[in-house]
């Protein structure tokens, strides 16, 4: 009976696929698929329409970085050409969907080396990729000819960079770096510099945060050739803040930033990994991922709107959101509830129709959130999760603390927590104080405590 158990966890576990940096271009859905019964293989996605998807990336591809031990940002696609970081290798690879070839290697095989290429874009018109190479114990933002060739390293000042963005024209690239002692989510600094006629960086500036201005920034995001777009928590909470980029004497200058409707909310996460998004253009509307007391919700704010102007919540039966992406009327992102496992999200924004792409389960608990006093004599957030059935009562607890030091325990569905519900147990998921999701101050708890 024990074996019979266990093969069938083995089949259940083996048939949950894992949704990976879903991206929308050019009206095709790209996404990467984590496969358990192909020893967690990861391999790229396309969809096209109705058409069933398409595997773009076979065995013994397996789509996978190492930079800063966690890795993500695991390809890039611009009209019709893929580029990906192939984890058997460590190289760049190209694909063009306009040819019926097979991916061609652009970079040499970086094999047993620590770090590596992660979290590119390409830069269609001087046809090259455009990315970090961690590489001497640092980030590098560098450059590689999609046609093969020596890797061009652009800028390497700080001890990390990341989540470079290019101009809609191409004219000027944006990007994130921070410094140790401190981690992306405590200080960061976003920088812009115009681009050569080669490619090259022209006279790079700090265009928000630094030593004079302390905050921690996320995602940049270009809402016109002269206006960036930025999460900031200078303010408190991680909000949407705007830049605008002017033009003086060949160098980059900038004018006051504006915080776009500031809301006691985070539309951030903690950069572990790359590949995260929680803001996407969807033509002069921007849409955005905001965490409200624990739960994620969808908001969208017209870009011409007055800046005081509030967000407008869409309606959703999900609160567990992550990784965005929006082109015209149509968005996609991961998205969860209490009763929903993980899956892709497709929204037409005109219509509110949508589909999801994972299975329910009925009897899974909604769990309540509670506030109770922490050890430091500030109020704490918890997830509790009640048992399930006719069991003897007072029922056991499991208190669960998540990773650290700045997750968050997340109210979609928890298949774990599921199984200790159904045999009557309850379950309390604590944000302590530390967590993301509640605001600078929470989060910057456990460097008052010194704990770590």
């Amino acid at each position: 009976m024990t074996t019979q158990i266990i093969l069938q966890a083995m089949e259940v576990v083996a048939s949950c696929l894992v949704v990976k940096e879903p991206l929308l271009s050019a009206g095709r859905l790209f996404w990467v698929e984590q496969r358990p019964a192909e020893k967690n293989r990861n391999t790229l996605m396309l969809q096209l329409d109705d058409l069933p998807p398409q595997e773009l990336t076979p065995a013994p591809f397996n789509l996978r970085t190492r930079n800063h031990e966690f890795g993500g940002g695991l390809y890039a696609v611009s009209g019709d050409q893929v580029a990906f970081i192939n984890g058997v290798d460590g190289a760049i690879w190209l694909l063009e969907l306009a040819l019926d070839l097979p991916p061609k290697r652009i970079t040499a095989p970086r094999l047993d080396q620590i770090g590596g290429f992660a979290d590119g874009l390409i830069d269609q018109a001087r046809q090259r990729w455009l990315g970090v190479l961690e590489d001497e114990e640092r980030d590098w933002l560098v450059a590689v000819p999609l046609a093969g060739g020596a890797v061009q390293r652009l800028r390497g000042e700080a001890d990390f960079c990341g989540y470079a963005v290019l101009s809609p024209g191409g004219k000027k690239l944006a990007w994130l770096e921070w410094n140790l002692p401190w981690m992306p989510w405590e200080r960061s600094e976003l920088w812009c510099s115009n681009l050569g006629e080669t490619g090259e960086l022209l006279a790079p500036r700090c265009v928000a945060g630094g030593n004079s201005n302390p905050q921690s920034l996320f995602q940049p995001l270009w809402a016109s050739e002269a206006e960036l777009l930025v999460a900031s928590d200078h303010n408190g909470n991680w909000n949407v803040q705007r830049i605008a980029v002017l033009e003086g004497n060949g160098t980059t200058a900038i004018s006051e930033p504006i915080f776009m409707g500031p809301r006691q909310a985070e539309c951030a996460m903690p950069q572990w990994v790359y590949g995260m998004r929680t803001l996407a253009l969807a033509g002069r509307s921007l849409m955005a991922l905001f965490c409200v007391k624990g739960e994620w919700q969808l908001c969208q704010r017209f870009l011409d709107a007055n800046n005081s102007s509030p967000w407008q919540t869409i309606a959703i039966p999900f609160n567990d959101l992550a990784v965005l992406t929006a082109e015209a009327d149509r968005l996609v992102c991961l998205a969860s509830g209490p009763k929903q496992a993980e899956g892709v999200l497709q929204l037409d924004l005109k219509t509110g129709h949508w589909i999801h792409s994972a299975s329910g389960f009925e009897r899974a608990v909604v769990p309540k959130s509670i506030w109770f006093t922490g050890g430091d004599g500030e109020q704490s957030q918890a997830w509790f999760y009640p048992p399930m059935g006719d069991f003897v009562k007072p029922a056991p607890l499991l208190v669960r603390s998540h990773s650290g030091p700045t997750a968050m325990a997340r109210s979609g569905l928890n298949l774990s927590n599921a199984y200790w519900n159904s045999r009557g147990w309850g379950v309390v998921d604590v944000n302590y104080g530390g967590s993301t999701g509640f605001g600078r101050q929470y989060r910057q708890r456990l460097d008052a405590a010194g704990e770590w």
